[in-house]
């Protein structure tokens, strides 16, 4: 059987529609129409072949997880089931994946998480068929990068101590904002194994992180795009959840050849504790990765299927316009670059961590059910200084599949500031004790 690599992992939901086709014109490939003038010697639908299928293994699995599409549920009135034909499109995306044939059973391999639609279509022993319609959600549930000593897996302590500086360093913040469309990370889950291999170019020549170094073998699936705007940091994550691998990319753009380049590159080892050693203790760019802080791009993002699931179970990441450059502290790396706006002798660093007291009454606070989720986990394990950005903002993932779970559950950009504005960050939040700042590759005395 001709079956086209792709993967999936599974829950299906069955929809029916049928149509009618000449004997004969069902083989040819590709979606049928009825044609001109065409009679149908079947009047009720109750004679047409009927399209039934099944899919295992039925809970979740990665992409690259092998499925198995069985039709022997297929009937009609007239023959016995096992001689009815099948031909399977299993993206429906017009392209039928196999032709058609007695054998009931198809594997097939998606590359890629996301939901995916299947079409089954079945043709009796007189040309008439019907084509039935599923939905195959290939995802892994409960995933969490890093190793659970990671810093971003590690709640913060009842004991914990807060920063002398703490009530003047609040001052900074603002309302609290979520990058959901634009300056965000698109984060696309993959099997690395069944997606096309680029040689991304370093686009500031000699500039590359761990795994980066040219020429490579970079895996980004068809259709990725980086994080919009076009003028913006342009942040690209690719994930294989089943080897633990983060390929992180700021600046990542495709040219009109298809060929891919990246500002600057890092692959991370997700098993770990996602902490790279610190930039005064290496050479070259072992330190650095796609973010300012040195983090990695799946660091401290807010998920679709966390929110679904009901709970954050990490970290969150945050930056903002009054953020310290030239310093950071552990878990970052590298430190905020100076800026015309900013200095080195105030705001919160790199690596610096945030916690909403814990004492705030989230039940009562007129947040939303998605935006009491995510207060709940800036209080269990506050939220890391990751990047600059032009308010004070968290960050949900933003890949195109992403943008449309989104709109479904009514997360906006704006989900917290109606309760967490200015004035209730200022007195609501505090900043956990830093300790020495760390010096950062680009300080200058001034």
């Amino acid at each position: 059987m001709n079956v086209r690599k792709k993967l999936k992992s599974v829950l299906v939901v069955f929809l029916a529609a049928s149509i009618m086709v000449l004997s004969g014109c069902g083989t040819k490939e590709g979606p049928q129409e009825k044609k001109e003038g065409q009679v149908n010697p079947k009047p009720v639908s109750e004679e047409m072949p009927k399209a039934a299928f099944s899919v295992s293994p039925s809970e979740m699995k990665p992409a690259g997880t092998v499925i198995t599409f069985d039709a022997s549920g297929c009937t009609d009135n007239k023959d016995d089931p096992s001689k009815l034909q099948v031909r399977w499109d299993f993206e429906n995306d017009g392209i039928w994946d196999t032709p058609f044939t007695t054998e009931k059973k198809a594997t097939f391999r998606y590359p890629m998480e996301k939901t995916y639609n299947v079409a089954l279509e079945v043709k009796d022993s007189d040309g008439y068929t019907t084509i039935g319609y599923g939905k195959v959600e290939v995802g892994m549930l409960n995933w969490r990068p890093f190793s659970d000593d990671s810093p971003w897996n590690t709640p913060i302590p009842a004991d914990a101590e807060i920063d002398p500086n703490s009530d003047e360093l609040v001052q900074g913040l603002g309302a609290v904002y979520i990058n959901i469309r634009d300056w965000s990370i698109p984060v696309y889950y993959i099997d690395s194994d069944l997606v096309p291999k680029y040689n991304v170019r370093d686009s500031r020549p000699g500039i590359y992180g761990d795994g980066f170094k040219p020429p490579n073998q970079i895996p980004i699936p068809d259709g990725a795009v980086a994080s919009p705007p076009t003028n913006g940091d342009n942040h690209l994550c690719i994930i294989d959840k089943k080897k633990n691998i983060e390929w992180g990319m700021w600046l990542a753009k495709k040219d009109v050849f298809g060929d891919w380049s990246t500002g600057l590159g890092a692959v991370t080892d997700l098993s770990g504790t996602g902490v790279r050693p610190p930039v005064n203790e290496t050479e070259g760019y072992t330190s650095h990765s796609a973010r300012a802080s040195g983090f990695p791009l799946i660091a401290g993002l807010i998920r679709v299927d966390e929110i679904k699931a009901g709970r954050i179970d990490h970290a969150l990441v945050f930056a903002y316009d009054k953020c310290r450059s030239e310093y950071f502290i552990p878990p970052a790396s590298t430190s905020q670059v100076r800026m015309l706006n900013l200095n080195h002798h105030s705001g919160i660093p790199m690596g610096g961590r945030i916690q909403l007291d814990p004492n705030f009454d989230v039940e009562n606070s007129g947040l939303s059910e998605i935006g009491k989720i995510i207060a709940r986990a800036l209080q269990e394990y506050g939220a890391y200084c990751g990047d600059y950005a032009g308010a004070t903002v968290l960050y949900a993932e933003n890949s195109p599949e992403a943008l449309k779970e989104w709109e479904k559950l009514g997360l906006t950009n704006n989900e917290l500031m109606s309760v967490f504005n200015e004035e209730t960050v200022r007195k609501h939040f505090r900043v956990i004790k830093m300790g020495e700042l760390i010096k950062g590759q680009n300080y200058e005395e001034y």
